[in-house]
């Protein structure tokens, strides 16, 4: 029995659409294709499974440059003597514990903590160092000895490479394929809205489908969180 992929190209998702619709070829392919990427790019940051790790060095401004995909962080280590060190961990984020799993830190290794601060100021304090995280310039600044040190960033990212093919989940590619004929729809002012609402609510269908499969965030709050996502001008 053959084999079926578990990942997907876009351009796979883009031809499944054309065969969908009947349509034998496309002037417009590379245009169905940015718009699949940046449906893609706004389903991982809204609710990512993708979890990334980076390895840097501090460079001489006590600042590590951040990857372009990177959404938000879920651990932070630094290298001593060949072992990682937690510097600290993000509690904000829910996730597998296999992922944090697979950080190089170890449990006889981990830096000590204290806590300051109380309430909305209230925040853990490492003895081997801080860091704060700039989002705006994607860096990250280190606070204490760090010049020249190797560093382990576990990440949540975007799924969406700058350069090269885009892959998704196949279970995507019906999901996908809704929100690309949603799109084409909206931004055709020949089509009548009731045909753009058709297709908004069969994307909506099939997203509450697969995110009740995943028993994650529903597919209705998913689609309010695209619908805002349209409307706050030019996407990152």
């Amino acid at each position: 029995m053959a084999e079926t992929n578990a990942l997907v190209t876009i351009d796979y998702v883009v031809n499944s659409y054309l065969n969908w619709k009947g349509i034998a070829g496309s002037q417009d392919y590379d245009r169905y294709k940015q718009i699949l990427i940046e449906g893609f790019t706004d389903l991982n940051i809204f609710h990512t499974s993708y979890y990334r790790t980076m390895i840097g060095t501090v460079n001489d401004v006590n600042m590590m440059q951040l990857k372009p995909d990177y959404i938000d962080w879920l651990s932070v280590a630094v290298e001593e003597n060949g072992y990682y060190y937690e510097l600290d961990f993000n509690d904000k984020i829910i996730t597998e514990p296999s992922i944090l799993a697979a950080s190089p830190t170890y449990e006889d290794h981990m830096s000590v903590r204290d806590v300051e601060g109380y309430k909305y100021t209230r925040k853990r304090r490492n003895l081997r160092g801080e860091f704060n995280i700039d989002k705006v310039n994607r860096v990250i600044t280190f606070v204490g000895d760090f010049k020249g040190r190797r560093i382990y960033l576990l990440y949540s990212s975007s799924g969406v490479p700058t350069s090269g093919d885009v892959y998704v989940p196949r279970e995507l590619v019906t999901v996908l394929r809704t929100y690309l004929d949603w799109q084409i729809k909206m931004a055709d002012d020949s089509i009548p809205m009731s045909l753009s609402q058709k297709a908004e609510n069969e994307h909506g269908r099939v997203l509450t489908l697969y995110y009740d499969q995943k028993n994650e965030l529903s597919g209705k709050e998913l689609m309010n969180l695209f619908r805002d996502s349209l409307t706050q001008g030019i996407k990152r």
